[in-house]
This record gives structure tokens, C-alpha cells and sequence, in this order.
């Protein structure tokens, strides 16, 4: 009997994210009736009635926890770190980051960067976290890699009992293996507001990344949605011009998080604003005539639970994602894969003049 009607989406929310559809569907209806020009109503029905149709006819990816990266605390994001793709870097709150704050949001140890490479016979190596100083006191995560693989981006949130502090995108130059140096701010943005998520384009000229800085997407209640921004460069050298909103229908006026571009520049996303089956999913978008083009990945890849930060294999439909569905403990890894399509074909085979087999 709660009077404000946000309580009613708010519980259809989460209901549709412990994928009680069924529920959720009511509940939606029932705000629709309540706030009958907010589109969240109708967009809750459909979203409900979408992912009962995926879970019924999935993809054809076949997805697998990462057991060997995960562990009982947070782990996601991950990044190939190598040209053979045998080794991943990936963000963990786990018990070896080196930050002793408490997040606030999770209760955890703040995140860092840890590495694991795969041996010939596919065992992983025991993660182990980057040393200083791309890891700090400070919150760090979300890597990606320049083409060379030199040159690390990450993303680091600093604190401060004096000021509020947002989050930064740094980089990195490789040493040796994995030592890193010249650790650099690229200065997006002041620092009291989030810069974070980057994504490199293969010919590294374009950088995507996640803010809330103004010009984002307001949500309903009037604040700024964290929108995916982007930032351009005419070399390897140049300095990154001014960042640019990437709009709609990119952007919601949900969160869009955890950005990565594909080696054939199609971009993949994670949103909470888009319909999806709950809770985080991830989608991809294409860019024809100058227009972005907006698709769900559906089930497997997202299900009600949170689904972001996909990585790719080059060009092939294979690599890893993150997810808070069923694992060992908070976010965890997955491996995924579209295994090829096969046909088996059954007949007889005749000679067109003689009728002979």
C-alpha cells in the first residue's frame, strides 16, 4: 500500500531479475495502469514476453564458467593480454587487491587487475594481480589493449576524504611480459566525475568509454545516465579530441556500461535501459547510413541476471563475458562459443540421363 507507484516498477524490476516473468509481467501492468504515460510499463510487458520467447529458442552459443579465473568475491571484465590469446587480465575484488578500502555498493575489498595465461594443455595459470603501479590503495579494473598489445587502458577510481572523486582512464606502456610503466591520465574530463570502460577501435583512432558527465542522457528522475561517450585521434601520437556523445539509440536513458568494439567495428554494449530479460544484458550495435543499429544478444549470452563486459577473438565467434547468474560467487567469468553449423544431407544420387544410381 506504499502510495509512490515507483515501488510497483521497482519490485516488477525485481521480480523479472530472479526471472519471475510471469510476476513481472503483473507488475508491470499494474504501474502501466498507475503512470500510464511511462513507457517503462509497456517496455516491462514486452521485455518479459521476449525473454520467455528466447529462453525457448536460445542462440546457438554455447556458454561455459570460467572455473580456473573465478573465485567467491567479484571477477569480471576480462581482456585478452596477448596475440595468441592465451592469456586474459580481468578486474577481482578478491582477497590479493592490493586497495584495503571497503566499496561502499558491494562491501568488498576495492577491485585491481589480475592475469592468468593458459598452458598447451588448457590449464590456467593461478591468477596473480599486476604490480605497481598500474595496481594502487586506489580502485582499478576494466582493461583493454592496444592492438600491439603495448599499451594498456584501464580504468581507476580514486578516494578522497576531502572531495568527491569520480573515476579516470589511464594508460600504460608494457616493460617486460607483465610489468608495466609510464602510467598517464588521459584527462578526458575533470576528475569528479566518471571516465571509465574504455574500448579501443582496431586501427586505434577511436576510444569509446563510459561518463555521466554532462550532456548524458537524463534518466527519469532527472539525474544524468552513465551514456557511452567517444573520443577520435588522426594518429597513434595525436592527442584525443573532444569526447562526443554517442546518442541515441546507443544511449537510454538507463545505464550503458562496459563497452567493447569488434574487430569488424560492430560495438557491444551492456544496458539496463534497453529491453532485455533483467538486470544487465548485452548488446550489439551496427552503424549503416551513419545510424546505429541496436540488437539484443539474448539467451544465452544475457539472462535475468547481470551479462557485460564481452570480449572477442579477433574475428571469431568465440571469447568471454561476465555474469552474476548462478556461478561461484558474485560476478563471475564465462567462456562462450558459436560452435559452426552442420547439415547432414540424406538421398540417393543418380546419373541425370541413365537414371543409375
Amino acid at each position: 500500500n506504499y502510495e509512490n507507484p515507483l515501488s510497483v516498477l521497482y519490485y516488477a524490476d525485481a521480480l523479472k531479475m530472479n526471472q519471475n516473468y510471469e510476476e513481472a509481467k503483473a507488475q508491470y501492468q499494474h504501474y502501466k495502469e498507475l503512470v500510464p504515460d511511462d513507457p517503462r510499463g509497456s517496455d516491462g510487458i514486452l521485455a518479459c514476453d521476449l525473454s520467455l520467447q528466447w529462453m525457448d529458442k536460445p542462440s546457438g552459443y554455447q556458454v561455459e564458467e570460467m572455473k580456473f579465473l573465478n573465485s567467491k568475491y567479484s571477477d569480471y571484465s576480462p581482456a585478452y593480454a596477448r596475440s595468441d590469446y592465451q592469456e586474459v587480465y580481468f578486474t577481482s575484488s578478491r582477497e590479493e587487491a592490493a586497495g584495503n578500502s571497503e566499496h561502499g555498493g558491494t562491501g568488498q575489498q576495492f577491485s585491481d587487475i589480475f592475469f592468468s595465461s593458459e598452458d598447451k594443455k588448457g590449464k590456467w595459470s593461478t591468477p596473480l594481480p599486476l604490480p605497481e603501479p598500474v595496481n594502487s590503495e586506489a580502485e582499478e579494473g576494466t582493461p583493454v589493449f592496444s592492438a600491439d598489445f603495448n599499451t594498456l587502458y584501464f580504468t581507476r577510481c580514486s578516494i578522497s576524504k576531502r572531495k568527491a572523486l569520480g573515476c579516470e582512464i589511464f594508460t600504460a606502456k608494457r616493460e617486460d611480459e607483465d610489468k608495466w610503466s609510464n602510467v598517464e591520465s588521459l584527462g578526458l574530463a575533470p576528475d569528479s566525475v566518471v571516465i571509465a570502460h574504455p574500448a579501443l577501435s582496431k586501427d586505434q583512432m577511436t576510444l569509446y568509454f563510459v561518463s555521466d558527465m554532462d550532456g548524458s542522457i537524463k534518466t527519469p528522475e532527472g539525474k544524468n545516465s552513465k551514456d557511452i561517450w567517444m573520443v577520435t585521434r588522426t594518429d597513434a601520437r595525436a592527442k584525443w579530441g573532444q569526447p562526443q556523445n554517442l546518442g541515441a539509440p546507443v544511449n537510454s536513458p538507463g545505464d550503458e556500461l562496459f563497452p567493447f568494439v569488434h574487430a569488424d567495428n560492430t560495438l557491444y554494449f551492456s544496458s539496463n535501459g534497453h529491453i532485455g530479460m533483467g538486470g544487465l544484458d548485452i548488446f550489439k550495435a551496427r552503424k549503416t547510413d551513419a545510424q546505429w543499429q541496436v540488437e539484443n544478444m539474448k539467451y544465452p549470452i544475457n539472462t535475468a541476471a547481470d551479462d557485460f563486459g564481452i570480449i572477442f577473438e579477433n574475428e571469431l565467434e568465440s571469447g568471454y563475458f561476465s555474469s552474476s547468474r548462478k556461478g561461484k560467487g558474485n560476478d563471475d567469468v564465462y567462456s562462450f562459443v558459436l560452435p559452426p553449423l552442420k547439415f547432414s544431407l540424406v538421398g540417393v544420387v543418380r546419373n541425370e540421363r541413365t537414371d543409375e544410381v
